[in-house]
């Protein structure tokens, strides 16, 4: 893995919930002359940074085969396991071939191909990780991953106190500019008052709350591979301790009640894991 792809990849993760982006609007993502958000081909920042890595992922691959072009060719081409990949390449080919086809009949067969672009962007990004899981030290990511819960519960707990969007620096970090009276505004009623739900940086407080409930078990399964010895690693438990106090507090604002569900079984079954963990060490010990 070259130099440049492991701290793009970090940034990915860093701006994974922001939103900020650039809106095409060509003839076909218009109905009835109204735009239409989901038929727009839009580039986000992450977009650009995954892009990024893909092609120094490919010029760094390009490089190689100039020397070894003779051992890969007869990786690729000849044995096992060049004809293992030869399948899973025609394998994804034909994948490919059946959405195009599926695309070009449908209505609007330009916003189909963008959307299967994205899926290709998508998959190249899922494979490059799976390969390079190990070289990008996970102990990493996690701390990363608390930062982002830590701006966006601080963005969701402004603009609900607020009753609006904040504004400003967080409006290039994707943030949409709303209030509570704006039409179509996600509300919650409490004692008989409507309530702004926040949205932080992300389309919708569901979405928040679904990613909120995603990461923050995440983070707890990992409090326990803390050393306290080490003051950077007491400095990244903090971090975490945070993370997790900020995002609990925020998914309880996003009233989200699938995000309630699935972060309270996440949260619990993350706080068992250790247990789990430990009662499998002691049950090895004793058949040893």
């Amino acid at each position: 893995m070259g130099k440049l792809q492991r701290p793009l990849f970090y940034l990915l993760i860093l701006f994974l919930p922001t939103q900020l982006t650039k809106h095409f609007w060509p003839d076909w993502a218009m109905v009835g002359g109204i735009r239409v958000d989901y038929l727009s081909p839009t580039v986000y920042l992450t977009d650009l940074l995954v892009v990024g890595l893909l092609i120094l992922v490919a010029a760094e691959r390009l490089g190689e085969r100039k020397s070894l072009f003779k051992s890969l060719s007869a990786i690729t081409f000849r044995g096992p396991i060049g004809r293992q990949n030869v399948r899973v390449i025609l394998g994804l080919a034909g994948g490919l071939i059946f959405l195009s086809l599926g695309v070009v009949g449908s209505i609007r067969p330009l916003a189909g191909f963008y959307k299967l672009l994205k899926l290709v962007e998508f998959f190249l990004l899922g494979l490059w990780v799976k390969n390079n899981f190990v070289a990008l030290l996970p102990c990493c990511l996690v701390p990363l991953l608390s930062l982002t819960i830590i701006y966006s519960s601080l963005i969701a707990w402004g603009q609900f106190l607020r009753q609006g969007s904040l504004g400003g620096l967080f409006w290039w970090l994707g943030e949409r500019t709303f209030t509570s009276s704006t039409p179509g505004i996600a509300q919650v009623v409490l004692n008989g008052q409507l309530f702004l739900r926040p949205y932080a940086t992300f389309s919708h407080p569901n979405v928040l709350g679904g990613y909120l409930a995603t990461v923050i078990p995440l983070i707890i399964t990992q409090i326990s591979n803390v050393k306290s010895q080490n003051y950077s690693l007491n400095l990244i438990a903090i971090l975490k301790m945070l993370a997790i106090f900020l995002g609990v507090a925020t998914l309880f604002i996003t009233f989200s009640r699938a995000a309630w569900l699935v972060g309270g079984i996440g949260i619990i079954l993350s706080g068992l894991l250790p247990s789990f963990r430990k009662a499998k060490k002691e049950s090895k010990k004793r058949s040893s």
